[in-house]
Protein backbone atom coordinates (compact mmCIF):
# COMPACT_ATOMS: atom_id res chain seq x y z
CA UNK A 1 0.00 0.00 0.00
CA UNK A 2 2.93 2.41 1.06
CA UNK A 3 4.84 1.48 -2.36
CA UNK A 4 1.53 2.36 -4.11
CA UNK A 5 1.23 5.30 -2.80
CA UNK A 6 4.66 6.49 -3.61
CA UNK A 7 4.43 5.47 -6.67
CA UNK A 8 1.53 7.13 -7.76
CA UNK A 9 2.76 10.56 -6.15
CA UNK A 10 5.98 10.12 -8.16
CA UNK A 11 3.91 9.84 -11.27
CA UNK A 12 1.66 12.84 -10.50
CA UNK A 13 5.32 14.51 -9.88
CA UNK A 14 6.36 13.56 -13.05
CA UNK A 15 3.47 14.78 -15.30
CA UNK A 16 2.89 18.17 -13.59
CA UNK A 17 6.75 18.84 -14.43
CA UNK A 18 6.39 17.41 -17.95
CA UNK A 19 3.32 19.39 -18.52
CA UNK A 20 5.19 22.25 -17.01
CA UNK A 21 8.55 21.58 -19.20
CA UNK A 22 6.49 21.03 -22.47
CA UNK A 23 4.95 24.48 -22.20
CA UNK A 24 8.04 26.82 -21.88
CA UNK A 25 9.88 24.34 -24.17
CA UNK A 26 7.01 23.47 -27.20
CA UNK A 27 3.44 23.40 -26.14
CA UNK A 28 1.68 20.30 -27.02
CA UNK A 29 0.41 20.22 -30.04
CA UNK A 30 -3.37 19.62 -30.39
CA UNK A 31 -4.30 19.87 -34.17
CA UNK A 32 -1.94 18.70 -36.76
CA UNK A 33 -2.58 18.77 -40.77
CA UNK A 34 -2.91 14.99 -41.36
CA UNK A 35 -1.02 14.47 -44.93
CA UNK A 36 0.55 17.81 -45.30
CA UNK A 37 3.02 17.56 -47.95
CA UNK A 38 5.85 19.98 -46.78
CA UNK A 39 7.55 19.19 -49.56
CA UNK A 40 4.88 19.95 -52.19
CA UNK A 41 4.32 23.48 -49.90
CA UNK A 42 8.20 24.12 -50.73
CA UNK A 43 8.00 23.42 -54.38
CA UNK A 44 4.92 25.68 -54.83
CA UNK A 45 7.02 28.37 -53.03
CA UNK A 46 9.33 28.14 -55.46
CA UNK A 47 7.42 27.88 -58.56
CA UNK A 48 5.51 31.55 -56.76
CA UNK A 49 7.76 32.97 -55.46
CA UNK A 50 8.67 35.42 -58.17
CA UNK A 51 6.07 34.18 -60.87
CA UNK A 52 2.53 34.54 -59.39
CA UNK A 53 -0.11 31.90 -59.90
CA UNK A 54 -2.42 33.43 -62.04
CA UNK A 55 -5.28 31.09 -60.90
CA UNK A 56 -5.50 33.61 -57.76
CA UNK A 57 -5.22 37.36 -57.24
CA UNK A 58 -2.85 38.96 -55.38
CA UNK A 59 -3.40 41.83 -52.43
CA UNK A 60 -0.01 43.91 -53.40
CA UNK A 61 -2.23 46.73 -54.63
CA UNK A 62 -3.90 46.95 -50.99
CA UNK A 63 -1.01 46.51 -48.83
CA UNK A 64 0.50 43.63 -48.99
CA UNK A 65 0.23 39.48 -50.58
CA UNK A 66 2.88 37.72 -47.99
CA UNK A 67 -0.03 35.80 -45.95
CA UNK A 68 -2.19 35.48 -49.63
CA UNK A 69 1.48 33.06 -50.61
CA UNK A 70 2.13 31.83 -47.76
CA UNK A 71 -1.81 30.35 -47.98
CA UNK A 72 -1.32 29.10 -51.09
CA UNK A 73 1.76 27.05 -50.08
CA UNK A 74 0.07 25.37 -47.25
CA UNK A 75 -2.89 24.85 -49.61
CA UNK A 76 -0.66 23.31 -52.05
CA UNK A 77 0.98 21.25 -49.51
CA UNK A 78 -2.58 19.17 -48.74
CA UNK A 79 -3.71 21.95 -46.04
CA UNK A 80 -7.61 21.62 -46.87
CA UNK A 81 -9.59 24.90 -46.57
CA UNK A 82 -12.11 25.59 -44.12
CA UNK A 83 -14.80 27.60 -43.53
CA UNK A 84 -12.50 30.35 -41.46
CA UNK A 85 -9.72 29.53 -44.10
CA UNK A 86 -10.40 29.74 -47.69
CA UNK A 87 -10.04 31.38 -50.54
CA UNK A 88 -12.37 31.14 -53.67
CA UNK A 89 -11.92 34.93 -55.65
CA UNK A 90 -10.52 38.00 -54.50
CA UNK A 91 -13.58 39.14 -52.42
CA UNK A 92 -14.37 35.69 -51.48
CA UNK A 93 -12.15 34.33 -49.07
CA UNK A 94 -11.20 34.39 -45.05
CA UNK A 95 -9.65 37.29 -43.62
CA UNK A 96 -7.37 34.35 -42.45
CA UNK A 97 -6.43 33.39 -45.99
CA UNK A 98 -4.82 36.69 -46.64
CA UNK A 99 -4.33 38.58 -43.60
CA UNK A 100 -1.15 37.96 -41.32
CA UNK A 101 -3.04 39.18 -38.08
CA UNK A 102 -5.97 36.59 -38.78
CA UNK A 103 -4.05 34.32 -39.96
CA UNK A 104 -1.95 34.12 -36.71
CA UNK A 105 -5.56 34.01 -34.98
CA UNK A 106 -7.12 31.63 -36.91
CA UNK A 107 -4.24 28.64 -36.43
CA UNK A 108 -3.85 29.51 -32.92
CA UNK A 109 -7.58 29.73 -32.41
CA UNK A 110 -7.72 26.01 -34.62
CA UNK A 111 -5.42 24.36 -31.99
CA UNK A 112 -1.90 24.29 -34.05
CA UNK A 113 1.50 24.80 -31.83
CA UNK A 114 2.75 28.32 -32.40
CA UNK A 115 6.08 28.90 -30.97
CA UNK A 116 6.90 32.91 -30.70
CA UNK A 117 10.32 33.75 -30.62
CA UNK A 118 11.97 30.49 -32.40
CA UNK A 119 15.22 28.88 -32.58
CA UNK A 120 16.60 27.99 -35.89
CA UNK A 121 16.11 24.85 -35.15
CA UNK A 122 12.57 24.90 -34.76
CA UNK A 123 11.92 26.91 -38.15
CA UNK A 124 11.14 24.00 -40.71
CA UNK A 125 10.90 23.84 -44.07
CA UNK A 126 7.04 24.44 -45.28
CA UNK A 127 6.27 25.89 -42.30
CA UNK A 128 4.99 29.31 -41.91
CA UNK A 129 6.91 32.28 -39.95
CA UNK A 130 4.96 35.03 -38.78
CA UNK A 131 7.02 38.52 -37.92
CA UNK A 132 5.12 41.18 -35.54
CA UNK A 133 5.76 44.95 -35.86
CA UNK A 134 5.71 46.98 -33.03
CA UNK A 135 5.03 49.20 -34.41
CA UNK A 136 1.62 48.48 -36.19
CA UNK A 137 1.15 46.75 -32.95
CA UNK A 138 0.18 43.57 -34.61
CA UNK A 139 1.65 40.53 -36.72
CA UNK A 140 2.14 42.45 -40.40
CA UNK A 141 4.18 40.16 -42.31
CA UNK A 142 4.11 36.06 -43.01
CA UNK A 143 6.94 33.95 -45.09
CA UNK A 144 7.35 30.73 -45.38
CA UNK A 145 10.44 28.07 -44.54
CA UNK A 146 11.67 26.39 -47.86
CA UNK A 147 14.93 24.50 -46.30
CA UNK A 148 18.33 25.62 -44.82
CA UNK A 149 21.21 27.46 -46.64
CA UNK A 150 24.66 26.05 -47.09
CA UNK A 151 25.46 26.85 -43.44
CA UNK A 152 22.25 25.31 -42.02
CA UNK A 153 20.52 28.59 -41.51
CA UNK A 154 17.22 28.18 -42.30
CA UNK A 155 15.85 30.26 -44.94
CA UNK A 156 11.99 31.63 -46.26
CA UNK A 157 9.93 32.34 -49.37
CA UNK A 158 7.55 35.44 -49.44
CA UNK A 159 6.04 37.67 -51.55
CA UNK A 160 5.84 41.48 -51.83
CA UNK A 161 9.38 41.68 -51.72
CA UNK A 162 9.34 38.62 -53.71
CA UNK A 163 12.57 36.55 -53.04
CA UNK A 164 13.85 33.05 -52.01
CA UNK A 165 15.95 31.66 -49.76
CA UNK A 166 16.66 34.10 -47.61
CA UNK A 167 17.59 34.04 -43.64
CA UNK A 168 14.32 33.42 -41.99
CA UNK A 169 14.83 36.22 -39.44
CA UNK A 170 14.50 39.09 -41.84
CA UNK A 171 16.83 41.22 -40.56
CA UNK A 172 16.29 43.20 -36.81
CA UNK A 173 13.04 45.33 -37.65
CA UNK A 174 10.73 42.50 -36.24
CA UNK A 175 9.87 42.64 -32.53
CA UNK A 176 9.39 38.91 -32.34
CA UNK A 177 8.53 35.91 -34.72
CA UNK A 178 6.62 33.12 -34.36
CA UNK A 179 6.45 29.15 -36.77
CA UNK A 180 3.50 27.33 -36.88
CA UNK A 181 3.78 23.77 -36.98
CA UNK A 182 1.86 22.42 -39.73
CA UNK A 183 2.49 18.39 -38.34
CA UNK A 184 5.20 17.83 -36.23
CA UNK A 185 4.01 16.31 -33.28
CA UNK A 186 5.47 17.19 -30.06
CA UNK A 187 8.56 14.94 -29.25
CA UNK A 188 7.13 15.01 -25.64
CA UNK A 189 3.51 13.79 -25.93
CA UNK A 190 4.99 10.15 -25.90
CA UNK A 191 5.95 10.24 -22.98
CA UNK A 192 3.39 12.23 -21.98
CA UNK A 193 0.40 9.53 -22.96
CA UNK A 194 3.11 7.05 -21.16
CA UNK A 195 2.48 8.24 -17.76
CA UNK A 196 -0.86 8.76 -18.40
CA UNK A 197 -1.17 4.90 -18.92
CA UNK A 198 0.55 4.19 -16.22
CA UNK A 199 -1.35 5.99 -14.23
CA UNK A 200 -4.52 4.40 -15.61
CA UNK A 201 -3.38 0.71 -14.71
CA UNK A 202 -2.33 1.71 -11.07
CA UNK A 203 -5.81 2.54 -10.47
CA UNK A 204 -6.89 -0.66 -11.89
Amino acid sequence: MRTNIVYKGISLLLTVLLLLGMEVVMPMNQVSASGYDASAAVSYAKTYWSNYNSSYVNYNDIGNDGANFVSQCLHAGGLEMTDGWYWYSRNNRSASWASCPSMYDYFKGAGYTMIENPSDNQILAGNPVLYYSSAKGRWSYAAICVGRDSSGMPVVAAHNHDYYGLDWKLGTGWSKRCTILMNTQNPLSNLFLWIKNVMRLERL
